[in-house]
């Protein structure tokens, strides 16, 4: 999911960088959830989604985060 996620920022030229901002959290904190090195609860989720599907042409759901 990380280097989909990765492609779909990269095309609209944002990074990871520019999803944390929008996201609200700390670069550190998403790169953490992203790699799996935290868990990433609803509410981080919820936010991923709304970020993504505002900086992407992509559709996500909370399904494609485990929800």
């Amino acid at each position: 999911m990380k280097d989909q996620i990765k492609s779909d920022l990269k095309r609209h030229r944002y990074n990871f960088r520019h999803l944390a901002s929008e996201m609200g959290v700390d670069y550190s904190h998403l790169t953490l959830v992203l790699n799996g090195k935290r868990p990433m609860s609803y509410a981080t989720a919820v936010t991923l989604r709304d970020a993504l599907n505002k900086l992407t042409t992509n559709t996500y759901h909370l399904t494609d985060f485990g929800y």
